[in-house]
């Protein structure tokens, strides 16, 4: 949890990153503005290339470490070790650059970069034939609302779950980390279905803006939904 105040006159700069996928995400803002971007789908893992990619961002946007005003990044659900490089790698330069670092959930960060307003269901690849769910209100200028608790199980039954507000609602559903035949399955159920392709640490960066400036305080903390292979091993 931080407690770092902010107060300036001109929309702060904030840096995102999201590295809950196997796609490494980066974005400078200020305000609604994004300075400079990065995304990209290399197998290697984050934790060899996230200060690599880290350089890069700040030089495309002609900026320093000391010039940004605050940090955020993805808290999950996702790869557990993704999550793991990001939220230490934000955490550290926090810390050491006394700025606030803001966590914003996969769920809440898709249910953003698919530029939808209203109730928007948002369903992420899970690995072992699972996914996550998590239903969201998402109105603009407004932080992000969550509607009941977030969800890991088979797929399917993650559906038959939310089927009630799907049809009531008419929701849109927002897959990630999914094949493109799933998307059509969706579109022969008659489903409405996007697939985010965009840079979501973009959207990470103009929301943490938005925190900014409603709270003085923020909360870092993973958001895996489901315990880790580890976890579940010693509990064998």
């Amino acid at each position: 949890m931080s407690n770092h105040q902010l107060r300036q006159a001109t929309p702060p700069f904030v840096l995102a990153v999201d590295t809950s996928s196997v796609s490494a995400c980066f974005a400078i803002a200020s305000g609604k503005q994004i300075i400079a971007s990065i995304q990209t789908e290399v197998p290697v893992p984050h934790s060899k290339t996230f200060f690599n990619l880290l350089e890069s961002l700040l030089q495309s946007a002609g900026k320093s470490l000391t010039e940004i005003d605050a940090f955020a990044a993805t808290t999950g659900p996702g790869s557990f070790t993704g999550l793991r490089v990001g939220l230490s790698a934000i955490k550290g330069l926090s810390h050491a650059a006394r700025k606030p670092a803001i966590g914003v959930s996969s769920i809440d960060a898709l249910a953003l970069a698919s530029k939808t307003f209203g109730k928007v269901l948002v369903i992420i690849n899970a690995g072992r034939d699972e996914a996550y769910a998590g239903l969201r209100l998402v109105r603009s200028g407004e932080i992000v609302k969550v509607l009941g608790e977030d969800l890991v199980g088979p797929a399917s039954n993650i559906l038959q779950f939310f089927d009630q507000y799907i049809q009531k609602d008419r929701l849109i559903i927002i897959r990630a980390g999914f094949k493109e035949e799933d998307r059509e399955h969706d579109l022969e159920l008659g489903l409405q279905t996007i697939r985010v392709t965009s840079n979501v640490a973009e959207d990470i960066a103009i929301y943490a803006a938005e925190i900014l400036t409603r709270q003085s305080s923020y909360d870092l903390r993973p958001h895996y939904i489901r315990p880790s292979d580890a976890e579940i091993k010693r509990t064998d």
